[in-house]
């Protein structure tokens, strides 16, 4: 075992520069000479001890090495017939399921030491599957498209020498190959592909959300925010100046659409309503029913009012007067009657002539019905006790037999 030339040159200079430095500390010291010669001679040890030291430590690592390499193959008895097996296509676990790497090697084996054994087809399936079980160890944490670079791991690892798990014998394998489907390569490719247009799709969306709700929520929340962001967007100057003032007003329409919208989006889904139309327990009296919120985004029947402000003043009047009018005299035409005149009256005194007219028209017949039957019944007499309301009715029927 040698040094090599850089190792001896660094020794050597080592040996010259401690040989040189007592002599020259005792000459220029005063030291007498049988006091810095015995240093100088000391002083060469140094350098020996050191490359003694790398001699030892080489050598240990080339030990190492041949001990690796003696495990890692079938030692010099073996006889030259060894038995050995070809296989192909044995499928192999990866990270991907449905996609196998098919195996093709020549698996060696040894039997073990003693009379006693399996016979030499059991050994060959033995060996088989002590073989298979450790490259599918290999590839089972790999990728199906990855078998390039994984063949070269299963070789590294088929090639020692190793027991099966019984003990029965020793095997490798050598001419170790992997592939792969065609058509699950291509299709390993093509989700490959679309996984990675779908994260481009879904970065773009990300961005488009974000600057949607940077726009609704910042830029263009009033008209002044909307003018300050239109002038950063290009460097500020006196034209850009005049061309943002002739762009107020767009901005300004621009601005109240997107408050508009959010106010429309806060209050979607929780309107409460009230339809015209029969209800369920009280058909055919056209009065007001009230209906649960429309949540499921489907289209509002026409006769359902919204309760949020955008329903028209003078027909929402009109609707609450006659649901008003119906509930509290639900069973009692004459009364009712006479009740809707009076709202007409105080929708005519509030100078509301529109609903005052259609509060008329609803009830006109049975008004007209109420006021023949009641031609003879003075105030005093309808909110008089009981017996004054039916002397009423039996003075009425007598008139109306004259």
């Amino acid at each position: 075992m040698t040094m090599s030339q850089e190792e001896r040159t660094l020794l050597a200079t080592l040996a010259g520069v401690l040989a040189l430095t007592p002599p020259v500390l005792g000459l220029g010291l005063g030291w007498p000479f049988w006091v810095w010669l015995p240093l100088t001679v000391l002083t060469q040890l140094v350098p020996l001890l050191l490359a003694r030291r790398i001699l030892e430590r080489r050598a240990e690592s080339e030990r190492a090495r041949r001990e690796t390499r003696e495990r890692q193959r079938p030692h010099g008895e073996v006889p030259e017939n060894h038995p050995f097996h070809e296989v192909n296509d044995l499928r192999l676990p990866t990270v991907h399921p449905e996609y196998p790497l098919l195996l093709s090697a020549t698996v060696h084996w040894l039997p073990g030491p003693g009379a006693a054994g399996p016979d030499p087809e059991r050994q060959r399936a033995i060996a088989v599957e002590a073989v298979h079980r450790r490259a599918s160890a290999v590839t089972a944490h790999t990728g199906a498209l990855d078998h390039g670079i994984t063949v070269h791991h299963l070789r590294a690892e088929l090639g020692q020498l190793r027991k099966d798990e019984g003990g029965y014998l020793q095997a490798w394998a050598t001419d170790v190959s992997l592939t792969l489907h065609e058509e699950d390569a291509e299709r390993l490719r093509a989700l490959s592909d679309a996984a990675k247009d779908l994260e481009i799709q879904e970065r773009r969306r990300d961005q488009e959300r974000g600057l949607r709700r940077y726009l609704a929520e910042e830029a263009l929340v009033d008209t002044p925010t909307a003018v300050v962001w239109w002038l950063t967007q290009r460097e500020v100057s006196g034209e850009r100046l005049t061309e943002t003032l002739g762009s107020v007003e767009a901005l300004s329409y621009l601005s109240s659409l997107v408050r508009s919208a959010r106010t429309e989006a806060a209050t979607r889904g929780t309107t409460d309503r009230w339809s015209v139309g029969s209800g369920p327990s009280d058909p055919g009296n056209g009065r007001l029913h009230h209906v649960p919120a429309d949540v499921d985004g489907q289209p509002a029947d026409p006769t359902v009012l919204p309760l949020d402000g955008r329903g028209e003043p003078a027909t929402l009047r009109v609707y609450f007067a006659r649901h008003m009018i119906d509930s509290t005299h639900p069973d009692d035409g004459q009364h009712r009657a006479l009740f809707a005149r009076e709202v007409a009256e105080l929708f005519t005194k509030h100078h509301m002539p529109r609903e005052a007219a259609e509060i008329t028209a609803h009830y006109a017949p049975e008004r007209g019905e109420a006021e023949t039957e009641t031609t003879v019944i003075s105030d005093g007499e309808i909110t008089g006790t009981t017996g004054s309301r039916e002397s009423s009715r039996r003075w009425e029927g007598t008139h109306g037999e004259g």
